[in-house]
């Protein structure tokens, strides 16, 4: 919740803004659903996408690029790198 504005940078905008319990609720249903086994689910299927990218990119001569800055963060470039 410290991360949430005015304490944090986050802006909780929208219907429920400031409504304390949409937040509390938002933030039980992440932690129940987001587990390590869902993370590494998650980054397998990135990782799958990636390669898919980059050889369709390859095998279509398409000049351009996937670059991957952080986890399961992904921009495709086409352009010479």
């Amino acid at each position: 919740m410290e991360s949430v504005f005015p304490l944090g940078h986050t802006a909780h905008a929208g219907t429920y803004n400031a409504n304390s319990l949409a937040i509390a609720s938002g933030i039980a249903t992440l932690k129940k659903i987001l587990t390590d086994q869902a993370y590494a689910h998650m980054k397998a299927r990135y990782e799958e996408l990636v390669k898919g990218l980059r050889d369709y990119l390859e095998d279509s001569g398409i000049e351009g690029f996937c670059q991957q800055n952080v986890p399961c963060r992904l921009r495709i470039l086409c352009c010479k790198r």
